[in-house]
């Protein structure tokens, strides 16, 4: 066997290692009840968010302790205000926070006023244009939070709709959620989504503070999970479709293609262990095609088409496995397929990552 069948051999075998943790996963959840929960929601110019997911909210059932929401109206110019303060006049379990106006980038500001102004230990952060998956979303996270404040990492999902752009999203999704919980449950802290993440007050405040990086377009609750991974005992994790959220994917792709880079403006601040990790991830998604075709093409190299072939059946396993856990066993199809991102998508995104700057928070 030749230097390119050993590296193919070797490409092979790095991914299907990379897959092991997706069969090895399970969901983890923090010992004993916890006392409470504060549920702190962040929105700018969100109306039709709140109007349609608020109330999916407030109508959780089966919840057994104290459960508040921080409604944060981020500043703005359209009639949130009106509408939270009306919801928060009818419920006496809303406690709003409005910001008069807008000082910077991101919702940093935002979120830490949330969390500020919460009165339980124990916080879930989301954002307004997500919602629950069911209506026992909250009561599922309850059993995953215990009686110490607990950091919490979920999935957050998108409802699908028949265009290819949503199952673009869909699938790439699931390419992230696959990355940071299957390294989670490794004991390594490398990525967050703030519309499905919970911590304790104190240290959630801390974190936002100490992680502070002037300009950010978005990230900020992601950036602060690298303090809490190290300072929070109990931490647990989950991908059931109860405790999953749900946002609607982007309308076409030049909008998930802003969404994207906004996101990506925040991995330059990661640490380089993380971004190291990361890098590699996406350099051996990459390596896919051009290494299963050298292994066709090279017929003198039969172990190294064999363990293509394997990396290949691994993949397509994962993606069975992955969609019947969040409950979703249809997806299943556009996930095997989700390398087509990796090899034509996300290199084009990176190149043009400099190349104008991409919708913020406002």
């Amino acid at each position: 066997m030749d230097l390119i069948s050993y590296l193919v051999a070797l490409w092979a075998l790095a991914w299907m290692l990379g897959l092991l943790p997706v069969f090895l996963y399970r969901n983890r959840n923090s010992p004993g009840q916890c006392p409470g929960l504060s549920v702190v929601i962040c929105g700018r110019n969100a109306l039709s968010h709140w109007q349609n997911n608020l109330p999916l909210w407030l109508n959780q059932q089966s919840l057994t302790v104290p459960v508040e929401f921080v409604l944060v109206d981020d500043a703005s110019t359209d009639q949130s205000l009106s509408y939270l303060q009306k919801m928060a006049a009818e419920d006496s379990r809303i406690r709003l926070v409005h910001l008069s106006e807008k000082t910077g980038l991101g919702k940093r500001k935002a979120l830490l006023e949330g969390m500020k102004a919460a009165q339980h230990k124990q916080l879930y952060l989301s954002d307004a244009d997500c919602r629950p998956a069911t209506s026992h979303s909250l009561a599922a996270l309850l059993s995953c939070f215990g009686e110490m404040p607990t950091l919490f990492l979920g999935y957050g999902a998108y409802r699908t709709r028949p265009d290819l752009c949503s199952k673009f999203v869909v699938a790439d999704a699931w390419i992230i959620a696959r990355q940071y919980l299957s390294l989670a449950s490794f004991g390594i802290g490398s990525m967050a989504v703030g519309r499905n993440m919970a911590c304790p007050k104190k240290e959630g405040i801390e974190a936002l503070l100490k992680s502070q990086v002037e300009g950010l377009q978005s990230g900020d609750d992601d950036l602060s999970l690298f303090y809490l991974w190290k300072t929070v005992a109990a931490k647990a994790w989950s991908v059931a479709p109860s405790t999953q959220t749900l946002s609607d994917a982007p309308l076409g792709l030049l909008d998930w293609a802003e969404q994207k880079r906004r996101h990506w403006s925040t991995a330059p601040h990661y640490p380089k262990g993380i971004k190291a990790l990361h890098v590699s991830y996406l350099l051996l998604r990459l390596l896919a095609y051009p290494a299963a075709l050298l292994s066709v093409a090279n017929l003198l190299a039969p172990a190294a088409a064999i363990m293509t072939l394997l990396a290949w059946l691994c993949h397509a396993a994962a993606a069975v496995v992955w969609s019947l856990r969040t409950g979703n066993a249809k997806q299943a199809f556009w996930l095997i397929a989700a390398d087509l991102i990796y090899i034509f998508v996300h290199p084009i995104l990176w190149i043009t990552q400099g190349v104008g700057r991409g919708k913020t928070w406002d």
